[in-house]
């Protein structure tokens, strides 16, 4: 009798100890059906095309965060869904209008992110309206230029305009005199300075001159001029060029037209142990790999000094492979064939 509830004891103690190891194991494939509870997935992409209002509707299973941007070449507004994943049949939505080609869905498995493309034929005017699990994207054209209320909108933004550059000129004016009174600026002499340089610039006014001595004069001074202009260039000229080059070298990033991108760059260029020749062969493999790549840049702050120019500003970096925003650096130098780019520093 002794030995039987021996047994009996061991087997209960067995029996309670196996269901105390093997419980914890059933809360990693509890956890993995939450996440994917938790995951948002694109049900259906709805379209309501009217003549002057198009509509596209995207339904999820849930609320969702979302972005928008506009691409270029082709135009084609993006709306990122962060979090998302799609279920629909094909990532490509026919469209029969002169507006809209037709919609892509891109599913960015490895990020969690679907993007929605809606192609435009033209640029539209859109609003964005989002409730509960549905956004709703409407685009309508943008008014004519003789439309009334456009030209009163025009005519009201260039006055606030006009008050705001008449303020930034009393500032400019009321700093001018804070500095000559500062370095002890005689305002008298600077009048006197300014009427003697008016009378040597008109010949008929400089005592003593004659006919044949007013034009040897002129044809002195259009010589002087000629001769000084090159050398008179302001900052403010060379900032404006560096300026347009670096709009021309956006473009050209942006476009993935890679030869005009290429000429942007002088012989000397050099990155970290990398020559010209050799930064070029990567930069053409990612224009190859990139199929739709947006550039944007903003807060511009050029610095010129000799033969030199340094460039800084903040880079908007996105294409259907890699996004990325920081500030980069361009240190130029001056050629024969104008502003080029000596190297290049980026960081977060």
């Amino acid at each position: 009798m002794t030995y039987f509830r021996r047994l009996l004891c061991f087997t209960i103690a067995s029996i309670i100890i196996t269901g105390c190891a093997s419980y914890p194991s059933s809360d990693k494939p509890l956890a993995d059906k939450n996440a994917a509870r938790s995951r948002v997935f694109i049900k259906d992409i709805k379209t309501d095309l009217g003549n002057e209002r198009k509509i596209v509707r995207i339904e999820a299973s849930a609320p969702f965060k979302y972005i928008t941007y506009m691409l270029e070449n082709p135009r084609r507004l993006a709306v990122e869904i962060s979090g998302a994943f799609s279920s629909l049949p094909a990532s490509s939505i026919a469209v029969a209008d002169k507006i809209i080609k037709h919609i892509g869905v891109l599913d960015f498995k490895e990020v969690k992110t679907v993007r929605v493309e809606i192609w435009l034929t033209r640029p539209m005017k859109r609003d964005l309206k989002r409730e509960n699990s549905e956004l709703e994207i409407s685009f309508t054209p943008y008014k004519k230029k003789n439309d009334p209320a456009v030209l009163a909108a025009r005519l009201l933004s260039a006055h606030k305009n006009v008050g705001r550059l008449e303020a930034e000129i009393e500032n400019l004016k009321a700093r001018h005199t804070r500095l000559r009174r500062r370095h002890g600026i005689d305002e008298s002499r600077i009048a006197d300075l300014t009427e003697q340089l008016n009378t040597l610039r008109s010949p008929s006014k400089a005592p003593g001159s004659s006919f044949g001595e007013r034009d040897n004069d002129k044809d002195a001074m259009t010589m002087q001029k000629s001769q000084t202009a090159p050398s008179e260039k302001s900052g403010n000229d060379g900032a404006v060029e560096i300026s347009g080059m670096i709009e021309q070298w956006r473009s050209a990033w942006q476009g993935r037209d890679y030869e005009a991108y290429a000429r942007f760059y002088a012989g000397v260029f050099s990155q970290k142990d990398m020559g010209l020749e050799d930064w070029l062969a990567v930069k053409e493999k990612k224009f190859r790999k990139a199929k739709n790549i947006s550039v944007e840049i903003a807060n511009l702050n050029i610095t010129i000094g000799g033969g030199q120019a340094t460039a800084e500003f903040i880079q908007h970096y996105r294409s259907d492979l890699y996004n990325d925003t920081g500030v980069k650096t361009l240190t130029l130098v001056k050629t024969g064939e104008g502003w080029k780019i000596k190297s290049e520093n980026w960081r977060p």
